[in-house]
């Protein structure tokens, strides 16, 4: 049997979704749990997941698929799984999917949210889910600038390890910021069609040293590339990056 699952989970104590030993993850927590649920009638195929996303970052609704060694009903696996998982990581849904399903092939876009909390001091119970800078830019200062990355571009300056990428093109269909009404905090949101590695958290780290620095903004993003590009290195650290949606052609 084959599934496409979706997942929450507060990524504060893991490093990222992916496998990567012998570091704890996302990935390697559903695996082992889908190990001792099954015993050796578990598949040896690991699971594959529709995102990457670093050390820090959470999710609302990350993909990911994988199967089961005989047949069982989506609810009642559902169920199981989130009764053994951590509290960390809860199972939002599961849908039973043809063995052929390429779960990269099927996603359309992603949106990710990043908040900032600008209050001088910070609960505990929030610094591990927010970026705290008390520095603040109003969000017309922030979509000015915002706008500039928007659109089909070359993002290779704003990606960790360009180079491994065949094509460092994306089409940013949607990145603009919100002040939160009665709050000391800032919202940003960034939907496209993929993300490079660390370019999420490397827009956000660039675009606030622009406006820290109150640089002066061009007309074009190949004039703010080539002027600021020593800039476009800095990353906004990851506990306050959410990755919130993941669209797929088959809405399961």
């Amino acid at each position: 049997m084959h599934f496409l699952a979706r997942c929450s989970y507060d990524g504060a104590d893991y490093a990222g979704f992916a496998k990567s030993p012998p570091k704890n993850t996302v990935q390697e927590t559903i695996e082992q749990t889908l190990i001792r649920l099954f015993e050796d009638q578990y598949p040896c195929q690991s699971i594959k997941g529709g995102s990457r996303t670093d050390k820090g970052v959470h999710a609302f609704d990350q993909c990911f698929t994988f199967q089961a060694p005989y047949q069982i009903g989506t609810e009642k696996l559902k169920a199981i799984l989130n009764r053994h998982l951590p509290g960390s990581i809860r199972i939002n849904s599961i849908a039973g999917i043809d063995d052929q399903y390429n779960l990269h092939q099927q996603i359309t876009s992603k949106t990710y949210l990043y908040i900032i909390y600008h209050e001088k001091v910070i609960s505990p119970f929030l610094s591990r889910y927010v970026w705290h800078e008390t520095r603040f830019f109003s969000e017309n200062h922030w979509n000015a600038l915002l706008e500039l990355l928007q659109g089909e571009k070359d993002f290779r300056l704003f990606a960790k390890e360009a180079y491994r990428y065949e094509s460092t093109i994306c089409n940013l269909e949607q990145a603009r910021a919100w002040s939160v009404p009665n709050m000391p905090a800032t919202i940003l949101c960034f939907k496209g069609n993929r993300f490079l590695y660390n370019m999420v958290r490397r827009m956000i780290g660039f675009s606030h040293m622009m406006l820290q620095k109150k640089a002066p903004l061009p007309s074009t993003y190949q004039e703010l590339t080539s002027k600021y590009a020593s800039w476009m290195t800095l990353r906004a650290p990851a506990n306050g990056l959410y990755l919130y949606q993941t669209q797929t052609k088959t809405p399961v």
